[in-house]
């Protein structure tokens, strides 16, 4: 789903949470959203949009059109599936979680998908309403500075002019995850497969004993999707165990293996803080003039 499509979502929702039969027009949407004055007849832009969205199946008539007339003529309404959607939508972290994969997506579409290819601001303005801005505003420029810390684009210049798509932000939109390779080196086996799938999925990891929870907590936010519940009761356990100097059992968390697995990103600090809570453990059992 692009960008009008998604406004014109929210805006749909909203016109028919105010509609006693939950109902909404096209035209009204159109004359809502004020879409572009240069189009020659804005209502049929926004036609074109709600026959997108009906064929995603967001959107359905409220009433059968008659032969001949288009069926976004006529009184629309969400479906249930239309109404999720919204919702999802008009979250603030889904939409900024939205407009970065929107950006992201956007100078992968101007690059053609190659990151020796350079993206110029004046090429993507229009597409955000700042045709005349010859630099960026600073909500877009936030948006670069995310995507550029994740690895995903460059920003060439100091004014955020010029941009390019990076071999990681390639795979980001085109949905490529690397395979995981297994790491050969000594696994410390404190709760089964699950450390093992902590190892295993991140080759890189380096263990330093880091308990920044916090830094942890907000990338579930932005990037746990559905599972931000279940990422956010393992980080929980993990804090509980490492607090309060419990024994950690065998196969007390292997019930995240598969989270582990889906979020590889998450498995060099869990790897981390497993190693913190065994050091913690050894040391509970050497001789006092060796602890």
């Amino acid at each position: 789903m692009n960008a009008p499509e998604r406004k014109y979502l929210i805006a749909a929702h909203a016109s028919a949470m105010q509609d006693a039969f939950g109902t909404f027009q096209n035209h009204e949407i159109a004359n809502e959203l004020d879409l572009d004055t240069s189009v020659t007849n804005p209502v049929n832009q926004a036609a074109a949009i709600a026959d997108r969205l009906i064929s995603m199946g967001f959107i359905e008539d409220a009433r059968p059109s008659p032969g001949g007339v288009s069926r976004t003529d006529g009184a629309l309404r969400l479906t249930g599936a239309g109404i999720e959607e919204a919702k999802r939508l008009m979250d603030p972290v889904e939409q900024r979680k939205e407009l970065r994969r929107g950006l992201l997506r956007d100078i992968y579409d101007q690059a053609n998908g190659s990151p020796a290819e350079y993206v110029y601001w004046p090429d993507l303005a229009p597409k955000y309403g700042y045709t005349d801005m010859p630099t960026p505003p600073s909500s877009i420029i936030g948006l670069a500075e995310q995507l550029k810390g994740s690895g995903l684009i460059a920003i060439e210049t100091e004014e955020a002019r010029v941009f390019r798509i990076t071999s990681k932000g390639v795979d980001d939109v085109e949905g490529n995850r690397p395979q995981p390779q297994q790491n050969v080196s000594n696994i410390f086996n404190m709760s089964g497969t699950f450390y093992q799938s902590a190892v295993g999925t991140h080759n890189t990891n380096t263990f330093s004993g880091d308990l920044d929870f916090s830094t942890v907590e907000r990338r579930i936010e932005e990037e746990g999707g559905a599972d931000k519940e279940v990422l956010r009761e393992l980080v929980a356990e993990m804090r509980e165990l490492l607090e309060s100097g419990q024994t950690l059992d065998k196969g007390r968390l292997a019930r995240f293996n598969d989270k582990l697995k889906e979020y590889p990103w998450l498995a060099g600090p869990v790897a981390g803080w497993l190693l913190n809570f065994g050091t913690q453990e050894i040391a509970q059992h050497l001789p006092p003039h060796l602890g």
